[in-house]
């Protein structure tokens, strides 16, 4: 394998984490707002409710929205590299391949028989 498509094949790993990153924060974010939206819908079926239960009422909702605060936070910080995977990645693919069989293309022409790890080796490059 050479350096190319190595550094490819990680982009592409790492293209998929993020999706799959942002799929489950969303999906989670989603399972949140049916919980928050359960508790608001508990607490207007509530015709009375005491000071104790108003105060357990008050804190898991509040416990409930900071987990949402986390998961907004986290989807707000993945965005711009998510934005960015989305947008560019079918063009890095399009080139890169372009660009592997230019390469094959030209090695080909020129009659290429030494590979990149012997140059390296040759020059003590590790």
């Amino acid at each position: 394998m050479n350096i190319a498509e190595n550094c490819f094949n990680k982009l592409q790993e790492l293209s998929k984490e993020v999706k799959a990153s942002h799929e489950k924060l969303n999906k989670l974010q989603s399972a949140i707002d049916k919980l928050i939206s359960d508790q608001y819908h508990e607490l207007e079926r509530k015709e009375d409710f005491s000071i104790s239960e108003g105060d357990a009422f008050a804190r898991t909702l509040k416990e409930t929205l900071h987990k949402r605060r986390l998961i907004k936070d986290e989807l707000a910080r993945l965005y711009p590299i998510y934005n960015l995977f989305r947008d560019e990645i079918a063009n890095v693919d399009d080139n890169y391949r372009k660009a592997v069989r230019k390469s094959f293309n030209k090695q080909q022409a020129i009659n290429a028989n030494i590979c990149l790890e012997q140059v390296f080796e040759e020059f003590g490059v590790e």
